[in-house]
């Protein structure tokens, strides 16, 4: 089956984009015409996914509205772009390099600017400054929203810590009870990207004792963060606290 890539799938910069996000499923043996040669659809292409539009060799940054957003682990024309094939990097850019038509004018309008907010101590910029209580899993978290909350409605804190915007607590479900493998390493992906985040100046990170995501679990998968993160990151294990 041939078809116009243009019918089924968009390229948001035809000049620039390694990749096109289909309109609708695309089948596995599809060809699609574009730019005057055919591109081979290699597997499903499910609605609203994306897939590669070239050959695109591995380390090499994938760009879609003409900006990098992964790296290729190496891609071939036609197959979708998954988290198997794709790492989640950007390339290291700095402000002072950027060259553009007008460089004179961006820099005037632009790097001169300030606004109120928080800068952390391994250069990230927050507009916000949380205290976050961190459950590794579903057994912990009924325990740390009553901790965030006890605390955020205290009425002394805001007087104690008026540089703290706030207390927030993020129960889940996972950590426990699921598969060990994929899943769990995507849950604490997760929590350490809360974790990491700038709007946070500091947690209390909250394990039961027992879970598959327990402290010792965690703290070897976070021990680098903690070391970058460079702020206050506290941990309790409610079992040994006497529950």
């Amino acid at each position: 089956m041939k078809k116009k890539l243009e019918d089924i799938a968009i390229v948001m910069n035809a000049d620039l984009d390694h990749v096109a996000v289909a309109k609708e499923n695309i089948p596995m043996g599809c060809e699609l015409e574009y730019k005057g040669k055919f591109i081979k659809i290699n597997n499903l292409i499910k609605q609203g996914h994306r897939f590669a539009l070239v050959d695109i060799k591995e380390y090499e940054f994938v760009r879609q509205y003409g900006y990098p957003f992964g790296q290729s682990k190496g891609i071939l024309k036609g197959e979708p772009i998954t988290v198997a094939n794709i790492k989640n990097m950007l390339p290291q850019t700095n402000i002072k390099d950027f060259k553009g038509p007008e460089e004179t004018t961006f820099k005037s309008q632009y790097l001169e600017k300030t606004f109120l907010g928080y800068v952390r101590k391994n250069g990230a910029v927050g507009t916000r400054n949380y205290y976050l209580v961190v459950p590794t899993s579903m057994c912990a978290s009924e325990t740390a929203l009553q901790v965030a909350l006890n605390m955020d409605n205290n009425g002394e804190n805001p007087q104690k810590y008026p540089n703290i915007d706030g207390i927030v607590a993020i129960p889940n479900t996972e950590g426990c009870g699921c598969d060990s493998t994929l899943q769990i390493d995507r849950f604490m992906r997760v929590l350490k990207g809360y974790i990491c985040h700038p709007n946070v100046g500091g947690c209390l990170i909250m394990d039961l004792g027992c879970e598959q995501t327990n402290y010792e679990k965690m703290h070897e998968y976070l021990k680098d963060t903690v070391k970058e993160a460079l702020k206050p990151i506290d941990w309790i294990t409610i079992q040994e606290s006497g529950g």
